[in-house]
């Protein structure tokens, strides 16, 4: 017990000769004394400085946590550049970003700094130029790869859109766009019960305006009135098109035959057995599906029912759990679980082509839930279906798919 207390002692006075050993060398800087953030350095030292002009509303432990992430992750930013600026563009290019900080691992970090100076609010971080380790063994674009298709689900919204435009999945990439767009606009396609007298009212005071913008699907959600309008009055992006397209899509073939054009694989057939309405929309949407989350789900015990089939792993009765998930799925398009299990018959019985339209419906729930553990089961749907459909699929698209 006494070594153990000695040997404690050591590295506590080690750690508080090092932090004193930064601050010397940091008051010697003339950069410590400016009110910009930036990175510089000493001898034996890199210093990370964060500045934050106080406002009105001033929170001093919510700034101070802020700027603790920001003083490492732009430091960890000078690194990258300082050593790999011949690899930037391949970083950059793949949204590899926070996959790269991730490979720099830093010991004996201090923060230095943590003060009000007039009207600005400094932390200084200080790291120690022979404690910083890089992984350079896994600066490859494979690795890249890799963790991005496991992670991009958390990744900051501009590498995620970066890294999917590389894979050039455009049915993954086009979910991933309607469910930003959904932040700020209504683009729900299968919607509750709507009042048709309130809906011609507010129908008319919108045909009367002059100008028509997409953010009155908000007042009237799935009106192709809108979208059509909006789509012939403005130059808009192909992506952009398809997501303001896709909030009408159960209205006709339009937008079947759009996203045919972009290179999005289409099934022009019934996807589900039954002749419901829902089938129809599966059909016409492709498994672009929006639910309205007004939607009442039916309280019942059936699916637990269903649920115990389909795990008894019966091949026999598996025509017979497809027809009781679908029947369900009529009354209940917002379970995720059930078209997760239906996709898994789908794929038993090797029609892989529907399996895929189904594992994007499963794709855009979980999205609409923002929910991880949903989208990652959805996206082994969609990968399963994927390879066993695409016979072009390029060696990184297959990376992509094999990572999940």
């Amino acid at each position: 017990m006494k070594f153990f207390l000695l040997v404690l002692l050591f590295f506590f006075k080690a750690s508080l000769c090092i932090a004193e050993d930064a601050k010397k060398q940091l008051l010697s800087n003339k950069n410590s004394e400016t009110l910009k953030t930036e990175v510089f350095s000493s001898k034996d030292y890199y210093f990370s400085k964060v500045v934050y002009k106080i406002g009105k509303k001033f929170n001093r432990k919510k700034i101070s946590r802020k700027a603790n992430f920001e003083a490492i992750d732009n430091f960890k930013e000078f690194i990258l550049d300082l050593n790999f600026k011949d690899k930037k563009n391949t970083l950059n290019e793949w949204g590899a970003n926070t996959y790269s900080k991730n490979l720099i691992s830093i010991k004996n970090a201090r923060k230095l700094r943590n003060i009000r100076k007039k009207d600005n609010y400094i932390v200084i971080y200080s790291f120690p130029k022979k404690e910083i380790l890089i992984n350079e063994n896994h600066f490859q674009l494979n690795n890249i790869i890799s963790y991005n298709s496991r992670n991009h689900f958390i990744l900051p919204a501009t590498e995620r859109t970066k890294f999917l435009d590389k894979i050039n999945f455009n049915d993954l990439n086009l979910l991933w766009k309607i469910n930003l767009s959904k932040k700020q606009i209504n683009l729900n396609n299968v919607l509750d019960y709507v009042n048709p007298i309130e809906y011609q009212k507010k129908l008319k005071e919108i045909y009367d305006l002059k100008k028509i913008k997409i953010s009155y699907l908000n007042k009237l959600p799935s009106t192709k009135y809108i979208v059509t309008e909006f789509i012939n009055n403005n130059n808009l992006s192909k992506f952009k098109k398809l997501t303001y397209m896709s909030s009408v899509c159960s209205h006709d073939t339009d937008f079947l035959n759009e996203i045919k054009k972009s290179g999005i694989v289409t099934i022009d057939k019934d996807i589900l057995t039954n002749k419901s309405t829902l089938n129809a929309y599966v059909k016409l949407c492709n498994g672009f599906m929006s639910f309205d989350k007004k939607i009442v789900k039916e309280k019942s015990n059936k699916f637990l029912e269903i649920e115990k089939k389909f795990k008894s792993g019966n091949a026999k009765i598996i025509d017979e759990v497809r027809s009781l998930l679908e029947q369900y799925l009529v009354q209940n398009p917002l379970s995720f679980k059930a078209w997760n299990y239906l996709s898994a018959v789908l794929r038993f019985k090797k029609q892989f082509d529907l399996a895929l339209i189904i594992s994007r419906v499963e794709i855009s729930i979980a999205l609409n839930n923002n929910n991880l553990k949903y989208y990652n089961e959805a996206l082994k749907s969609y990968s399963k279906a994927k390879l066993n459909l695409d016979k072009n699929l390029t060696d990184k698209q297959k990376q992509f798919l094999k990572s999940l």
